[in-house]
């Protein structure tokens, strides 16, 4: 894709003086763009997060730094309540919300995790966010999704 075509196609989200919040609903969602384009932040479910630690924790050693595929299997584990379902809503969620649009589909094809210790920079690929300087560790989730919109 050519470059200018693809900045003007992400300007869309940049942030405005239109940024929304979603307090009234559960979980809220807010939204920022500290650059580029716009960030969904959004509280994860407590037994979700424990259910991914724990996948993270089995195959992290103590000290140590990378990024980790998260099975399909792991992904759907707690049926509604999965890491997959969860993602999904939010970005349904998140469509609605930035450019009212339907989504039909949502389709995953890799969710991984990026474990980085205070100082390590994690040799596998560069991501953003806040800068993490306090001790131990910070688990950053990602995922490649194929989002279908309803016409």
């Amino acid at each position: 894709m050519d470059h200018s075509i693809k900045s003007k196609l992400l300007k869309k989200y940049e942030a405005g003086l239109d940024v929304r919040h979603t307090q009234g609903e559960n979980p809220a969602m807010d939204f920022y763009s500290p650059f580029g384009p716009m960030i969904a932040k959004v509280q994860v479910p407590p037994a979700l997060l424990d259910r991914i630690n724990a996948y993270a924790d089995a195959k992290l050693s103590s000290g140590e730094g990378r990024e980790l595929i998260v099975p399909r299997e792991v992904c759907s584990e707690g049926g509604g309540s999965s890491l997959a379902t969860h993602t999904a809503s939010m970005i349904r969620r998140y469509l609605a919300g930035m450019e009212n649009t339907r989504v039909s589909r949502v389709d995953f094809e890799t969710f991984w995790i990026v474990s980085q210790y205070a100082g390590t920079p994690s040799p596998v690929h560069f991501h953003t966010g806040e800068p993490f300087r306090g001790s131990g560790e910070r688990r950053s989730p990602a995922f490649n999704a194929f989002v279908a919109t309803e016409e």
